[in-house]
């Protein structure tokens, strides 16, 4: 519903700034064009919105600022109905935004907000320690940085190693770290040619040869699973 008062906000500082020369009111607009600058020259993992974040306070100026003149544009007679009205759509949509983010979100693709990657670093260190090697998928949103921030890998021992890049095939401790999201896969019915005495940790709905023994199961909040098998 901030819409059309963003627009309308806009509009305003850009009138007042320019024609009014009132050039403080360039300030939000000036803001929210220089704010999109470092957003529009980055491309990896898009959408994402944290790279867009800075827009949010000029967007917010010229929100409540294109309210405030929408309200004095309409006659007072209509002005306590018109508020009601505004307040009325401005509660259901805060009520909107806390159903979305505290209940569909942790169920709606969670695997984007990383959930249950602790439980899932957890388990490969486990298991880590008693097989010689891991073969890990990065699906999921699942990578290095997760494995360093939820174990307390020490800062100083990663860059010893030269603080390893994130890349296709990278090996970190007796870890390897790939993009297809299932490095064990195979016909059910069939026995698949793996390497002995290896995990593979695969995305959810990975088909497993015969010969697969499923050591742990990591469920998500919307039911999915990582399989370290």
């Amino acid at each position: 519903m901030e819409a059309p008062f963003i627009v309308f906000g806009f509009a305003v500082l850009l009138v007042d700034g320019i024609k009014k020369r009132t050039y403080r009111c360039l300030i939000p607009v000036t803001w929210l064009l220089l704010a999109a600058v470092p957003a529009g020259l980055t491309w990896e993992d898009l959408p994402n919105v944290e790279r867009a974040s800075f827009m949010l306070y000029p967007l917010a100026i010229m929100s409540g600022i294109g309210l405030l003149e929408a309200m004095d544009l309409v006659r007072k007679n209509w002005k306590p109905a018109v508020t009601v009205i505004i307040c009325a759509i401005l509660v259901q949509n805060v009520l909107s935004f806390l159903h979305n983010y505290f209940y569909h979100g942790r169920i709606h693709e969670p695997w984007y907000r990383s959930a249950a990657e602790p439980e899932l670093v957890a388990t490969v260190e486990k298991l880590r320690a008693h097989y010689p090697k891991v073969v890990m998928t990065t699906e999921r949103n699942n990578n290095l940085i997760h494995y360093l921030f939820y174990t307390a890998f020490p800062p100083s021992r990663f860059q010893a190693m030269g603080s390893p890049k994130e890349h296709d095939g990278l090996h970190f401790l007796n870890i390897v770290y790939t993009t297809n999201p299932c490095p064990m896969e195979g016909n059910p019915e069939q026995i698949a040619r793996t390497e002995m005495n290896t995990v593979y940790v695969d995305k959810n709905d990975c088909r497993l040869p015969k010969n697969a023994d499923i050591l742990a199961a990591i469920q998500t909040p919307d039911g999915a699973r990582h399989l370290p098998s």
